[in-house]
């Protein structure tokens, strides 16, 4: 009875301080000023870590071969991949991970092999740490900052989007066709959107080639890939749009934003604006 006793205080005690960790964490953001790789993904370097900048996940992935000294266990959870697969996996609390921000007393994530990483990335910032700044990513220069403010000109197209777990989703009119809950998924690069056969039949778009896309385990599979020659998004006509047959998520990637020359993430007003 007496270990009963004193575990009770002493796990309630791990859970007020893990809130409290986590509360602190989400107050002061690692400020980011710096060019990215002109590459599939958008990949940049800060504090001695390459970073993958991943709006399709809803938290901060790191890849290490043994679990750092440094990372606690938090809990588990269920994560589910581009293909709709669902994967149990363990979150840790990761302390102190950015030596300039000390105020940064731990960030949960998640921790897989290396073998996993995309192009030997050590860490992948999903949208629990994108979503503390806003960004200003200009392709023409290769430069990811957020430190900018919104640039003072019109966007040609603006997309609204509503986080659902955390995940950014918004609503887009492709010509006639008006699609709801599309996952905006950065670190997706195969093509400008995913859609299902159904959305793919009613926009008349051709079939392409076969293409592989590879899951967060870093696992290929084979997808169909489709041209929409001409197509209105949100009423600005884009050219050549690639579309890739997925029956599980809508997705638009960062193909279509690399069409642009910068675009801007407002997270406080929850708004893209993209620039030509």
């Amino acid at each position: 009875m007496r270990k009963s006793i004193k575990l009770i205080p002493i796990s309630l005690a791990m859970i007020v301080i893990a809130g409290i960790a986590i509360a602190c964490c989400k107050k002061s953001p690692p400020i980011v000023d710096t060019t990215f790789n002109d590459d599939d993904c958008l990949i940049f370097s800060a504090n001695d870590r390459d970073i993958a900048f991943d709006t399709g996940s809803d938290i901060t992935v790191l890849y290490a071969d043994t679990i750092p000294g440094s990372a606690f266990f938090f809990c588990h959870v269920t994560a589910t991949d581009i293909h709709g697969d669902d994967i149990r996996l363990k979150k840790y609390l990761w302390l102190n991970p950015y030596s300039s921000h000390k105020e940064v007393l731990f960030q949960p994530v998640i921790i897989l092999p290396q073998s996993f990483a995309p192009k030997g990335v050590n860490v992948l910032w999903g949208t629990d740490i994108i979503n503390r700044s806003n960004w200003h990513i200009d392709f023409n220069r290769h430069a990811i900052d957020n430190l900018s403010r919104l640039p003072d000109r019109s966007a040609d197209i603006i997309l609204h989007y509503r986080t659902i777990g955390n995940r950014w989703e918004t609503d887009l009119q492709l010509d006639s066709l008006f699609l709801k809950n599309i996952l905006i998924d950065t670190g997706y690069t195969r093509s400008d959107l995913i859609l299902s056969k159904e959305q793919i039949n009613l926009l008349e778009a051709k079939f392409l080639r076969k293409d592989t896309c590879y899951n967060f385990r870093n696992i290929p599979s084979e997808m169909a890939q489709y041209m929409r020659k001409e197509c209105l998004v949100n009423g600005k006509e884009i050219d050549n749009m690639t579309i890739a047959l997925s029956q599980d998520k809508s997705i638009i990637g960062l193909p279509f934003f690399k069409r642009f020359s910068s675009v801007y993430m407002n997270t406080d007003k929850q708004m893209i604006f993209c620039y030509d």
